[in-house]
This record gives structure tokens, sequence and C-alpha cells, in this order.
């Protein structure tokens, strides 16, 4: 009898059309009923849900894909127009992106137009107020402009008009005349200066005239109250006193250095310069960042021409050293060809003198024999010159021990030279 779920075929059990396999337990398949809605997959041991809904194996049932998703593959896949919102408990949804929008799985949201940003909450794009634009999905004021109020948390900005862009604040801001007044500019009335808090105009003192935005003396500087002279060595400049030589600074009416460790930095003394400034004649100067640029690309060129440098150098001096080498290897190999010619030379002479001398000694009769003075004839010579060949080769050998292989051809040459005029010696003898 075969087990639950399968059925008798050919004297053989196997699963129904609606389970598969999932073991074997006494040469019987065990077979797993697939749910309702679904039909059983018996190459993949598995079930295949119909509709937009996947088959889980742990609890044998069909699950349903959330709304904007399709089944591939016994998954949920959301749409080409939406996006996966995973969730804490390991499920997700789809959203789908509003019109002119397009999905971003990445960030998990939707990249509206430009101008405009996307809003989860209500799944929509929302346009940016006038002067602002759309950055990293958040508005932002535009160049040039300047936030003053939000509305529905959007930023509320307006032109810099009859105002400076500050680019380090990124607002609007008035001229040194003017005062920030009803989101814009106000130009102070003559002889009126902005305040401190530059949000109303403050008349100057009588004696003084407004210069620039600020209360001036036609000598000296106004200290808040009354007109003070510069003291001696100094001059009026950018309404304060400034001493004429750099290094100094103002203290109790007088131009003086500033102490030992210290520095010069606005007319003060300081142990450290701030960031942004160097020592320089004992003041701090600031650090023009294209300046310091344009520094260290001298820095990397004079670098770059003294390694070329130091490689040209050692190249010629590498060359030179080789020029010696060959013009020492030829001067040995002259020398040793002169003394090769010269031994030829002495070693004829020789056999010549010899072969005179034993020729006399045969026709006076003063030999012995016929067959002995032949035999001194020939071996005598050639004794001596043995003698004379041998120290001379070996001297010549070692003269050419110290030179390269591309010499090698010509110390073959004076020892076949040497040996040959040997041969020739011992031949002439003969």
């Amino acid at each position: 009898m075969c087990p639950e779920n399968s059925i008798a075929v050919n004297n053989t059990c196997k699963c129904s059309e609606s389970s598969y396999q999932v073991a074997i337990k006494d040469d019987l398949p065990i077979c797993l009923l697939c749910p309702s809605a679904s039909k059983a997959n018996q190459a993949d041991l598995t079930c295949i849900c119909d509709g937009i809904f996947i088959y889980d194996s742990l609890s044998n049932t069909c699950v349903e894909c959330p709304a904007n998703s399709s089944v591939f593959n016994n998954t949920c896949v959301c749409s080409s127009s939406s996006y996966k919102l995973s969730t804490q408990d390991d499920s997700f949804s789809c959203f789908s992106c509003p019109q002119d929008s397009t999905p971003n799985q990445l960030t998990q949201t939707c990249n509206c137009p430009a101008n405009s940003i996307y809003d989860q909450k209500s799944n929509s794009c929302i346009q940016c107020l006038p002067n602002s634009i759309s950055k990293e999905n958040v508005c932002v004021c535009s160049a040039y402009s300047h936030q003053i109020s939000t509305l529905n948390d959007l930023p509320v900005c307006i032109t810099c008009e009859n105002s400076v862009f500050n680019e380090e604040t990124q607002q609007c801001a008035c001229d040194f005349s003017s005062i920030w007044f009803g989101n814009e500019c106000v130009q102070c009335p003559e002889n009126f200066v902005p305040s401190e808090e530059r949000n109303n105009c403050v008349e100057c003192p009588t004696g003084t005239a407004a210069v620039n935005g600020v209360c001036s003396c036609a000598e000296g500087v106004f200290n808040g109250v009354e007109c003070v002279k510069c003291p001696q060595e100094s001059r009026f400049e950018q309404n304060k006193c400034v001493c004429d030589d750099s290094k100094l600074h103002i203290e109790n009416g007088e131009c003086v250095l500033c102490n030992q460790g210290q520095f010069e930095f606005r007319d003060e003394c300081v142990s450290k310069c701030p960031a942004g400034f160097i020592i320089y004649e004992n003041t701090c100067q600031q650090i023009n960042q294209k300046s310091s640029s344009w520094i260290y690309a001298v820095i990397f060129i004079a670098l770059f021409a003294l390694i070329i440098t130091a490689t040209i150098v050692a190249l010629l001096i590498k060359r030179r050293m080789q020029k010696r080498t060959t013009k020492k290897t030829n001067t040995a190999g002259r020398e040793t060809m002169y003394y090769a010619r010269r031994l030829h030379q002495d070693q004829s002479k020789s056999s010549s003198s010899s072969l005179i001398k034993s020729s006399s000694q045969v026709s006076l009769g003063k030999s012995d024999s016929t067959s002995s003075l032949r035999k001194k004839m020939i071996t005598k010579p050639l004794q001596e010159q043995q003698k004379v060949i041998r120290p001379v080769k070996r001297s010549i050998t070692k003269m050419l021990e110290g030179t390269d292989s591309s010499n090698s051809s010509m110390a073959s040459y004076t020892s076949s030279l040497v040996d040959g005029n040997s041969l020739k010696a011992s031949g002439s003898s003969q």
C-alpha cells in the first residue's frame, strides 16, 4: 500500500499530481500535498502558486506579494515604476513612484524632476518655491538668494537685490552704508552709519563724518567718543592708526616691537599665528591659497629638475669611465703587439746567430760527430726560446686579465702569435 498523497504506478509508489516528494522511507516516497490554488512541480520538488503568490516551504502555504509587484522565480519583485521598501519583520512594500519620476532602489525613494523633491508620506513630488532649487531631495536657496522664512517646511528665498551675496555665509549682505530692513537693504541717511547689529542707523558725533559706513575724523581715528590723533611714525588707514613699520604695533600711544617669542597680528602681539597665517618678518601674514599652490608647484619642478640633472651627470660620468677603460685597454693591446713583434725579431736574430755559429763549428772540424752537432743545433736554440717565451707569455696574460670580454680576441691572437713565432723559430732551426 502506498503512503499518503501518493499513488501506485506500474507497481511503484509515486507522489500524486498535487504533491511532491520530500523524502524516502523504507523505499517509499514521503509526499507533501501542495496548498490550494497551487500545483506541484515534481522536477524542482516544490509547489507553484497561482497569481501573484509565492510558495513558502516552511509553512507550506502560498504568500501574497505586495501591491505594485510581480512574481519571478518564486520571488516577489517590485515593478519598474516602483521601489522596494523593507520593514523590520523581513517583509517589504513596493511604492509606486508618481508621474514623471523614476524609482531609486539604492536610496529607496523616487527621483523627482528638477527643482522638486519627493515626499514619501504623500507619495508625490513637491515643487520647490521660487528662488530655490532641489539638492539631495531637499529644497535650498539658489545662488545669490537668501532665506527669510519657511512655508510648509520649504524655504522662502529672496534674491539679493540692492545687496551683496556672501559666499561664506551663503546669505545676502548689505554694503557698508546700508542696513537689512524689511527683507531688503536700506541706505542710511547722510552722516549716519549702520549700527554694529546692522539693524538701524546711528548718527556720527560732532566733528566726524560718515565715510564708507564709519564715523571718521579729519585727523586721527574715531574711538567711538572722540577723535584721537595717531602717534608718530604711524598713519591713518582704513579708519585706524597703523604703524609705518609693519613689524611694529601701537601700544600706549607708541609704535613698539612685540616681545621676544611674540608676533604682530592685527596691531596686537600674539605667541602663535592663527590658522591660515605664517610667520614672516616677525609678523603673521595670511597665506594666499593660489600663492601656496604656486610654491608647491615650483618646489615640485625644482625637485624634478634636480633628479633629471643628477641622472644626466651620472650617465656622463659612467660614459667617461667607459671611455677611460676602453683607452687603457687599447693602449695595453698596442703595447702587447709591440712587445710581441720585438720578441719575434729577437727570436729570429737568436736563431740565425745560433745556426751560423753551429755551421762554422762543423766546417772547422771542431765537432765530435755530425749527429751530435745537429742535435745541439736544434735543441739548444729551442730551449733558449722557451726560456724567453714563457715569462713573456705569462706577463702578456696578466696584462690582459683586467680587460673586458671584448679584448679576449686580442689576448688569444697575441698568445697565438707568440706560439707561432716559437714554431717558426723551431722550424727555421730544423
